[in-house]
């Protein structure tokens, strides 16, 4: 995934300066994500990865599914389909969301809990975060049982396993470290 994300930041900067410039962040993150899905879909996958198949028509072809755009995003999607750079898309939104929540003051952070949390235990983590952070704090929740109690924080590079599997792991390390 590094390499997409190395070839995606130029697009995915090109596309957050121009929609920020346009004021039409919302818009451009919409239209982004839609095409992420479109683009995910095995049968439009297909059609991407076969060199036969016309990029202008393509292009016409997604623009077509979507509803009515800027025309710099009409020309930002032309440039990624002609430059071939379709299957990075889901690496270009992950930065231009990434860049937006940043120009948001928004601090996205991903939670796995063993358990789905409660909505007093989603509040204090929460606030718990917005004061390590600082900004407005989304979480965004995913259930791993394998985690077997506690928590995994993601935010961008930033990992806090406060698990008790991270725990275990760590514990087992310690003791293979003292038995050699």
């Amino acid at each position: 995934m590094s390499e997409a994300m190395t070839i995606a930041r130029p697009y995915a900067r090109a596309a957050f300066a121009q929609a920020r410039e346009e004021g039409q962040l919302a818009e451009w993150s919409e239209v982004l994500g839609l095409l992420r899905q479109m683009v995910s879909e095995p049968q439009l996958r297909a059609l991407i990865g076969d060199p036969r198949f016309d990029r202008a028509r393509l292009t016409r072809l997604l623009l077509e599914s979507l509803p009515e755009c800027s025309r710099s995003l009409e020309n930002f999607l032309h440039l990624l389909v002609q430059a071939g750079r379709l299957p990075v898309l889901a690496a270009v939104c992950e930065i231009f969301e990434s860049l937006y929540a940043q120009a948001e003051g928004l601090v996205r952070v991903q939670v796995q809990s063993a358990f789905p949390l409660t909505q007093a235990q989603h509040v204090s983590l929460a606030q718990a975060l917005t004061r390590r952070f600082g900004g407005r704090v989304q979480l965004r929740e995913e259930v791993d049982a394998g985690l077997i109690g506690g928590v995994v924080l993601r935010r961008g590079d930033t990992v806090i396993d406060a698990s008790l599997r991270g725990r275990l792991q760590r514990l087992r390390t310690l003791l293979a470290e003292a038995v050699s």
